[in-house]
Parts: C-alpha cells; structure tokens; sequence
C-alpha cells in the first residue's frame, strides 16, 4: 500500500465522515453548540442567584433589627431560623448545587415532554407569559420537591422560593434544547421500521442464500 493511495483513503474517509450532508456529523456540531450555550446560561444562572442570595441576606440583616423583624423572629421562631440557616450557607456552592440540579430537572421533563409530543401541543404554542405561568411555575413546585429533602428545608414554600430565580431562568433554554436534540417517539419509531425495512431488503436475499448454502450441505453430507 503506497502513500499516495493511504492518503486518498484517509481523505475519502474524513471528507464521508464530516460532510455537512452527514447526519451524524451535524447532529454532534448542534449538540457541542448547545453545550457551549448551557455553560454559559449556568455560569450566567449561578452569578445572578449568589447576587439574590447576598442581597437577601443583607436585608434580613437589617430586617431582624427592626422591630417588626424582632416581632416576626419572636413570633415565628422556626421560620426565622430556617432562613437563617439558608442565609448562612456558602452561597457560591449552593447556587451552583440548586442550579444544576433546577437544570436537570427541567432537562428530564422537557426532554419526556418532547418525546410524547407533549411540548408541541402545550409548550410550543403558548406567548412568553403563558411559558412562565403554566411551565415556570410548575417547574419551579418540580425543582422545589427535589431540593426540599436535599436540604432538609422545613416549609415547602421556602424551597418553592429557592428554586424559583434558577428555574425560570433556565426553563425555555432546556425546552429548547431538547426540541434540537430528540425526536419525538413517533420519529422513533418511523426510523425503527425504516432501518428494519432497509435490513430486510438488503440482507434477507444474502441470509437466504446462505441458509439455501447451509442446507445443501447437510444434504450432501
């Protein structure tokens, strides 16, 4: 095998393989894309929830002080210590624990959502207001359900509060990541029965003679 002829090869072979008619190739430059995007939206998501997290801080600093807050604290002794707690912990590894995880909830969910057409009869036709009514919020009780025990956090509602600047933040570019990267199941399946089709009409006539080959033999034999 001359150089030449390896060169022409590996050429044939890089030129099959990352053709922009390949499917396969513009499937993973989409997918890579969407990586850079949702690390960029996390990083973006995580900065704006450490901000909240210190400003809320500082403000229930100088609430507690008050004596509306001395009341409050008196009065609801319980709550004022769970958002103590909250307050008190590492805001940067805590922003980042709820907002991956707000991020991956809302990836399952919109990602089952597309696969059973789900999203395109109630995501995809709604305005921007009804997305962040009827998904943001509902998303939003999704996320808190799942951080709820992770934390330990007492009253739901406070969890509620804590998932709820990540998840709407993150909700519509998660729905719209799945609508590039899965098909919906009817898509499925057309391509299952397809690729069966294309099998059986490229190879049964092979498998045919070779069982024809097979049984001849052990006829002769």
């Amino acid at each position: 095998m001359n150089a030449g002829y390896l060169a022409a090869r590996i050429k044939r072979i890089y030129t099959r393989c990352f053709n922009r008619k390949n499917f396969f190739y513009n499937y993973a430059r989409r997918v890579w894309d969407i990586i850079g995007q949702a690390l960029l939206l996390l990083i973006a998501t995580v900065s704006l929830s450490i901000v909240l997290l210190y400003l809320c801080k500082i403000l229930w600093r100088i609430y507690i002080i008050t004596p509306v807050g001395t009341t409050y604290v008196a009065a609801f002794t319980e709550k004022a210590e769970t958002i103590s707690h909250i307050l008190n912990k590492n805001f940067i590894s805590f922003s980042i624990e709820v907002t991956f995880f707000a991020f991956g909830v809302c990836m399952i969910i919109s990602g089952l959502c597309r696969l059973f057409y789900i999203a395109r009869y109630l995501y995809l036709p709604r305005g921007f207001f009804g997305k962040i009514g009827f998904w943001g919020l509902t998303l939003t009780a999704a996320v808190a359900e799942y951080i709820q025990p992770v934390y330990d956090i007492q009253e739901w509602k406070t969890a509620y509060i804590i998932a709820f600047v990540p998840t709407l933040c993150l909700f519509t570019s998660c729905f719209r990541f799945t609508n590039i990267m899965l098909p919906e199941i009817g898509d499925i399946i057309k391509t299952g029965i397809k690729v069966k089709n294309n099998f059986i009409r490229l190879r049964l006539p092979e498998i045919k003679k070779r069982l024809k080959q097979i049984i001849d033999r052990i006829n002769k034999s």
